[in-house]
């Protein structure tokens, strides 16, 4: 092999080679939210820049196939079913955008402009958002959002280094919710002991607060920190009054709390070890002001109780009646429900995504493949290009050219 083939040999493998690796798939996270229309999931794509982070949007209507909706540009967005749509808002750019099936995504008016800024102070960040239902009467669903105020703002506050050792600061949350076309507000909650980086242009990952609406009464879950024990708060009677939380929620993670046929429920995974939790069911009965704490396990002939690795536990969310459960394993993502009495139905799996992404693979397969033609042509005309320069054309000695009349009437 001399050296202009072995050139060409290897620039068409460098090319291949950059090309194909655009191609493998990234790693995913995913988010929940749904209600009595149906479930909605959201899987963002987490590649290292931050300006090219997509998400993916999905919706299974009650008794029907998932659908895919569409795609977003953003990261760690907040969502929240509300209706028979959904809402996401992205923090860092203030986008508020609703996604109903069907239809091209609208964007809404920005929250803190509607609110305005009497309401909104300097440095508020939005940290939790749901569905409010009967809040005011005969209005419809609404997006209810809390927002964390920081009542500290000393320089030395600003995070620094690992977030678990960071001091708590002093915070109040203050909650808003539409109402016939209007952004009324609830009394700030203060006194609070909230982590700094929750008011940073990104926010933080971790759940610190959770919000449902249960029964007309707006419930926020302030989860627990290495300085602070967990801690339920409900609006009753114009008035934030404290929930006593189980000993069995403390020291635990939480994960959702949603209504459950008709009661608040909260999800918190129960490490059983560092690597692997298993998942408790809180149902909260209002009237006996008491908690039913449960281990979910599977609905079968076993009832054994599932755990998942720590570092990839499940979403949960509302599903109508009941709770969907999803997780990852093996490169494939799962559902199964949660009913009331915390068992879990036979799990399925969801590939709505995994559809859609083998059709772009595929498209992107055939372009990389024309590129890699186009390109190899390229190379091919110029390592084996001709060494001299090419010679006019030239007659035969004996010949001319013939009469152009002549040629063209033979022609």
């Amino acid at each position: 092999m001399n050296r202009s083939v072995k050139t060409f040999v290897v620039a068409v493998l460098t090319v291949c080679a950059v090309l194909f690796s655009t191609s493998a798939q990234v790693q995913a996270s995913f988010k929940l939210s749904g209600n009595d229309k149906g479930l909605w999931l959201i899987r963002q794509n987490d590649v290292a820049d931050d300006d090219k982070k997509t998400f993916e949007i999905a919706f299974k209507p009650i008794g029907k196939p998932w659908i895919h909706i569409g795609k977003g540009t953003g990261k760690n967005p907040l969502i929240a079913a509300v209706g028979t749509g959904l809402n996401v808002i992205l923090r860092e750019s203030g986008t508020h955008l609703r996604y109903t099936p069907g239809r091209s995504p609208a964007f809404q008016d920005d929250p803190q402009k509607k609110i305005g800024l009497q309401n909104w102070p300097a440095g508020a960040r939005t940290i939790a958002v749901a569905e409010a239902v009967g809040l005011s009467e005969q209005s419809p669903p609404t997006l209810l959002l809390v927002v964390a105020i920081r009542e500290t703002l000393d320089a030395s506050d600003q995070p620094m280094g690992d977030p678990i050792s960071i001091e708590l600061v002093t915070a109040s949350l203050r909650v808003f919710f539409a109402d016939k076309g209007k952004w009324r507000a609830l009394p700030d909650l203060t006194g609070l002991s909230l982590r700094p980086d929750v008011f940073a242009d990104n926010g933080i990952e971790a759940r610190t607060v959770i919000a449902a609406v249960v029964n007309k009464t707006v419930y926020l879950l302030i989860a627990g920190e290495d300085l602070a024990p967990a801690r339920l708060v409900a609006f009753k009677d114009e008035a934030w009054v404290d929930v006593p939380l189980p000993e069995k929620l403390q020291g635990t993670t939480p994960i959702a709390m949603l209504p459950l046929r008709d009661r608040l429920a909260i999800f918190a995974a129960d490490k059983d070890s560092d690597q692997s939790a298993s998942l408790l069911v809180a149902r909260y009965d209002s009237l006996q002001n008491r908690f039913d704490v449960q281990t979910a396990a599977w609905q079968d002939d076993t009832n054994s109780q599932p755990n998942w690795p720590v570092n990839d536990f499940p979403k949960v969310a509302r599903l109508a009646d009941s709770a969907a459960v999803v997780w990852t394993q093996d490169n494939a993502m799962h559902m199964a429900a949660c009913d009331q009495a915390a068992l879990l139905r036979p799990r399925e799996n969801i590939e709505v995504f995994a559809s859609k992404a083998d059709i772009e693979l595929g498209q992107q397969i055939i372009e990389q493949f024309v590129w890699i033609v186009l390109l190899a042509t390229a190379i091919t005309m110029f390592v084996f290009r001709p060494k001299a320069p090419p010679k006019l054309f030239e007659l035969p000695p004996g010949c001319k050219a013939g009469n152009l009349l002549k040629r063209a009437l033979a022609g």
